[in-house]
């Protein structure tokens, strides 16, 4: 049984206790709804035979502790941010306590036609106007994400929470951590999709665009197939996404045509033209699903994409 310090009384972390495990650390349901975050060390078994990540859980734990002491607090309630540093028996910082989220799932369910079938596409609109508040106020905090994805964003009660807060990157502690589907080209090599420039605001709201154009369309925006080019990391390169007739787009996500034309001109700024910027609230705020009665498509036109024209406007019944 694995035991750490938390505000100067011992703290026995059950096996059964165990909610949930990552790459770099196991959580805890401690009770009364916290949870510990413990960092994995050099010898758990998850890095046996993997010297890199060793020597990454030893750098870990040597330094992490000073910015967990460090963290900003006046960031937004819904980042589950760190509430008190855990020592291990030496008195290094082993983990943090944090408040637990229940009955949550990550946001990458969201992008999953199977998972969606249960939720209407209108309830996209809520979860992203609360997180796009939380990414601004993130921000005005003066501390960047970095390794935004969808991962590390949990839905609960049509709230979005932000998890794996310690990788947040402000003053002298830069988020190391990507996230290859969502680390924003402008920040990587042009050769490769890795990081050659430190994380911003401008990088965060590029994943936030992300994220929201894969939960809408069931696809990420350079996803599909090209024949001759390789992976989606690959297309990101070059700003190939599935506005370019040449994709081919899987069967299950919905057609690029069903978002109103204000909202593919973010998209298309973002992914093909490199604008970045905070989001508008109001492409949001104006967003509104109907269901074609002619075809079925469901789709936020004024009209359906597919079917309407002279003598076929049909009416549309909101979803």
């Amino acid at each position: 049984m694995t035991e750490v310090q938390l505000g100067g009384r011992r703290l026995r972390l059950a096996p059964s206790a165990l909610v949930g495990t990552g790459g770099e650390a196991d959580v805890y349901d401690i009770g009364s709804g916290l949870a510990l975050k413990l960092y994995k060390g050099p010898d758990h078994p998850d890095y046996r035979g993997l010297p890199d990540e060793q020597s990454a859980a030893r750098e870990r734990l040597a330094t992490r502790g000073e910015k967990l002491r460090g963290f900003p607090r006046a960031l937004p309630p819904r980042v589950v941010a760190p509430l008190e540093v855990a020592l291990d028996r030496k008195g290094q910082a082993a983990g943090y306590l944090m408040k637990l989220v229940r009955d949550a799932e990550p946001l990458n369910r969201w992008a999953e036609p199977a998972f969606r079938r249960a939720i209407p596409p209108a309830a996209v609109i809520p979860l992203f106007t609360d997180l796009l508040a939380t990414v601004a106020r993130v921000h005005e905090a003066g501390a960047v994400i970095g390794d935004f994805n969808d991962l590390n964003v949990l839905a609960a009660g049509g709230l979005a929470y932000l998890i794996d807060a310690d990788s947040f990157q402000f003053g002298p502690h830069p988020c190391l951590a990507y996230t290859e589907r969502f680390v924003d080209p402008l920040c990587c090599s042009p050769v490769e999709l890795k990081p050659v420039a430190y994380h911003s605001s401008a990088s965060d709201w590029y994943a936030y665009d992300v994220l929201l154009f894969q939960s809408l369309l069931f696809v990420h925006p350079y996803g599909g197939v090209l024949p001759g080019r390789g992976r989606p990391c690959d297309r990101a390169l070059g700003r190939v996404t599935i506005f370019d007739p040449r994709v081919k787009v899987p069967k299950a996500a919905l057609p690029w045509k069903v978002l109103p034309d204000e909202l593919l001109q973010r998209f298309h700024d973002t992914f093909v033209s490199d604008r970045r910027g905070p989001f508008p609230r109001p492409l949001l705020d104006d967003l509104r699903w109907t269901r074609c009665p002619g075809c079925g498509l469901t789709h936020a036109r004024a009209a359906c994409p597919t079917c309407a024209g002279p003598g076929r406007p049909g009416r549309n019944r909101v979803v």
